[in-house]
């Protein structure tokens, strides 16, 4: 039996709204997951890098690198990215009341060229935030890839090596806390 030209009409309206339907549930969907990056990946996040023949009077660019990774984390800004060549750095921390906890410092040759050393008299890496208060925060979402981090030494506290921040491919060897770990509140992956 033929259809009728009614039938066919009204199957193809409902078909139209079907499609319209489905495009208009991708674009919510896409709406979302491109909402959600931004957040997790700031549409705004700089890129620092940093070399032993850098200048921290330099820009920070791949051009003219900073010469300290702590110069790049004060410039930093929450999901910045900061690239770090081969070498012997000394220990770096946030500033006491940060609120740029989701920075990335990354060695890019890897931890058997890049270190951080405390040279057995200073902590190598505090990521925490009024670390003298009620108000305590270690944050974990920053991130250190890719680095050496030993010699560390604190009397009397905590987190010698590393205090607060996530860890990925890293070592961290050498370093004593008087009274108790050598890391503290530190995810190490």
């Amino acid at each position: 039996v033929p259809m009728k030209k009614e039938s066919f009409e009204a199957a193809l309206r409902a078909y139209d709204i079907e499609a319209q339907n489905i495009m208009e549930m991708k674009a919510v969907f896409v709406a979302v997951v491109l909402g959600t990056l931004a957040f997790v990946f700031p549409l705004n996040a700089a890129t620092w890098y940093v070399t032993k023949e850098g200048n921290d009077t330099s820009a920070g660019s791949v051009d003219a690198p900073f010469a300290t990774i702590q110069k790049a984390i004060n410039v930093a800004k929450e999901g910045d990215v900061i690239y770090v060549g081969p070498g012997t750095y000394s220990p770096i921390s946030l500033p006491s009341s940060s609120t740029k906890p989701h920075i990335t410092i990354i060695g890019v040759n890897g931890a058997g060229e890049t270190f951080i050393d405390g040279r057995g008299e200073a902590q190598c890496v505090n990521l925490t935030r009024d670390r003298y208060s009620s108000s305590y925060v270690a944050f974990t979402n920053t991130v250190i890839r890719g680095f050496t981090i030993r010699n560390g030494y604190k009397p009397g506290s905590t987190g010698a090596g590393v205090h607060g921040g996530t860890y990925i491919n890293c070592v961290v060897e050498r370093n004593v806390a008087f009274y108790f770990a050598a890391v503290a509140n530190a995810l190490l992956k």
